[in-house]
């Protein structure tokens, strides 16, 4: 599946796809649920992080699932997660060692470290 996204026109990007579907854009939420999604790109980028587009999308579209991507890293992970505890995040460090399925895991594991709760709630 193809996620649109930027750091702008999420709702542009969601009436489009409401029209693809041919419904109107609360209908899109509802009866193309995987379709409720935009894509925050890029989610951090000189020492800035842009999470706080994603809280405002969520204002008018609740629910929407956001994809943090681009600028992603272990060293900024913690603090994007606790600026959008909802956020889905993705890092090009996932797959920097491709080759290397040992080292691949061990980073997998850094970041999930990150992302599980400490007490209560939903665990990654």
């Amino acid at each position: 599946m193809a996620v649109p996204g930027g750091l702008s026109d999420c709702g542009k990007q969601l009436v489009h796809k409401a029209a693809l579907y041919g419904c109107e854009l609360l209908e899109l939420k509802e009866k193309h649920p995987h379709q409720w999604i935009y894509k925050l790109f890029p989610a951090a980028a000189g020492g800035q992080v842009f999470s706080g587009l994603a809280r405002a999308w969520r204002g008018p579209y609740p629910g929407l699932t956001v994809i943090h991507t681009g600028g992603i890293a272990l060293e900024n992970l913690g603090m994007l997660n606790k600026l959008d505890p909802a956020g889905v995040f993705c890092g090009s460090a996932l797959v920097a060692d491709l080759v290397k399925p040992g080292a691949r895991a061990a980073e997998a594991r850094k970041w999930l470290e990150i992302l599980r709760p400490r007490s209560g709630g939903m665990a990654v």
